[in-house]
């Protein structure tokens, strides 16, 4: 998606941590920045920084095929932008 409403002057941070299962299958997610052809795995503490005017998305945590997830299983992420209105009045 694109982030319409952001200021063309900000930037856009994300924080991601998931806490799920390792190896084996398991998947944290990706994060796209579609435009440019790339992705981060999302399989630990990471933070990015990109332009929310720019197409971005991302792919939930994957379980292994018939493997049950944990109720104890999540994954946290912080989205940190400013809007356009607060920068550009």
């Amino acid at each position: 998606h694109f982030d319409q409403h952001d200021s063309p002057g900000g930037w856009t941070t994300m924080i991601s941590y998931p806490d799920i299962p390792t190896g084996d299958g398991w998947e944290g997610g990706q994060f796209h920045l579609v435009e440019f052809g790339l992705y981060v795995e999302l399989d630990g503490l990471k933070s990015m920084t990109f332009s929310g005017l720019r197409l971005h998305g991302g792919t939930p945590p994957l379980a292994p095929t018939g493997v049950p997830i944990p109720p104890s299983a999540y994954r946290f992420v912080v989205v940190l932008y400013p809007q356009g209105a607060t920068l550009d009045g």
